[in-house]
């Protein structure tokens, strides 16, 4: 994905996850994850998107 297209994703995420409350919020991402999971259809990238996001949070 492109950097135009990865923005893009970001703002539509962004603009969709403001319509919830703090306890919907996560179970909304969660549901996103898992559809896309499905999308990717690939045990092995989807591990590596959830490790690396978790890596990159840790190091905040």
């Amino acid at each position: 994905m492109n950097p135009a297209d990865l923005e893009k994703t970001y703002e539509l995420l962004a603009s969709h996850i403001d319509r919830f409350d703090e306890a919907t919020a996560p179970v909304y991402l969660a549901k996103v994850a898992l559809l896309m999971a499905t999308e990717i259809d690939d045990i092995e990238a989807v591990k590596k998107c959830i490790e690396a996001a978790s890596d990159a949070l840790d190091k905040q």
